[in-house]
């Protein structure tokens, strides 16, 4: 079983002719609307919705969270397998927005707290 499949997995369920479904939708809208989209298409647009949480979890550090986004949707719009790498390098993104905005705050507020008599 491969990452990827154990990360979604606990989100996806399969009938017994095999057409995936989201568990958390109404099985029978998921199974109507969704009986002809893939495996793969499925896994991207759970990680299209990741994007979107994390993008609306990290209000002003948005950006990564927007690119990863962007790249599930495009990657979900040519019905191609979403690779992890993207989705790391864009929480690695994250991490550094984060140590980068720490830094600068640190860095202006020891210079503003120098030049108090």
């Amino acid at each position: 079983m491969s990452l990827l499949d154990k990360l979604t997995s606990p989100f996806l369920g399969k009938t017994a002719d095999g057409v995936v479904y989201y568990r958390f939708a109404n099985r029978a809208q998921a199974l109507q609307v969704k009986s002809q989209r893939t495996l793969a298409e499925v896994r991207n647009l759970i990680l299209v919705m990741y994007g979107i949480v994390s993008t609306m979890t990290f209000g002003g550090l948005a950006f990564a969270g927007a690119l990863t986004l962007i790249i599930a949707m495009s990657e979900t719009t040519v019905a191609l397998s979403f690779d992890l790498r993207w989705l790391f390098l864009a929480e690695l993104g994250q991490i550094l927005l984060i140590v980068i905005v720490i830094c600068v705050f640190d860095g202006v507020i020891s210079r503003l707290l120098r030049r108090q008599p």
